[in-house]
């Protein structure tokens, strides 16, 4: 799913949410540009979150696997695009406010970003992100490391969104999980049936 895809199925469900893009590529932010037309909640930023602001962070361009990663096995045209982080994204375009929804689909760059958000973190609702369980980039955190990290900052797994597997031998390479507060209202219910 695409990130103006996502950003629909969001504005789908709540019609005045507010939607905050950040997207380095020409075509996709040409989607996000185009949904911006029928939507003025959605807010396009050319650009990367990391763990740092940079004003240039080299960017491999690899049509659905893009990343400031680098893959192990394949090498892909690169370009410059600055980087910003959670934290200052909150702090200065947001007025402080964090978001409620946070997604990441940053191809192993997700525990950077959530580094960059250290301040904010305390204050997301939850937390949508593709976890690697394979390293086809060079440098990604794998899933106990990124479930660590999210554990020492009082997030959980909630849910298992979807899974992708290696084309080459089906191997299953990453999962779209969904990460709450401990006390979130959503693991309230301890009840397992009626």
């Amino acid at each position: 799913m695409s990130e103006s895809d996502f950003a629909r199925e969001v504005l789908r469900v709540w019609p005045r949410a507010r939607i905050a893009c950040f997207e380095p590529l020409e075509k996709p932010a040409e989607q996000i540009e185009a949904l911006r037309a029928s939507a003025p909640g959605v807010e396009l930023h050319r650009g990367v979150l990391g763990p740092e602001f940079r004003q240039e962070v080299e960017f491999n361009m690899a049509e659905t696997a893009s990343s400031v990663l680098r893959e192990h096995h394949a090498t892909h045209p690169t370009s410059k695009v600055t980087q910003w982080t959670i934290d200052s994204a909150v702090h200065d375009w947001y007025a402080g406010e964090a978001p409620d929804l946070l997604k990441l689909d940053v191809q192993g760059y997700e525990l950077h970003v959530l580094k960059g958000g250290a301040a904010s973190l305390p204050r997301v609702g939850a937390i949508l992100a593709e976890v690697n369980l394979l390293d086809i980039h060079q440098g990604v955190p794998l899933l106990d490391e990124l479930v660590g990290w999210l554990a020492g900052h009082g997030f959980v797994a909630y849910d298992i969104c979807g899974m992708t597997r290696r084309p080459l031998d089906g191997a299953l390479w990453q999962i779209d999980m969904l990460f709450v507060p401990r006390d979130s209202a959503l693991r309230s219910d301890k009840r397992w049936g009626q």
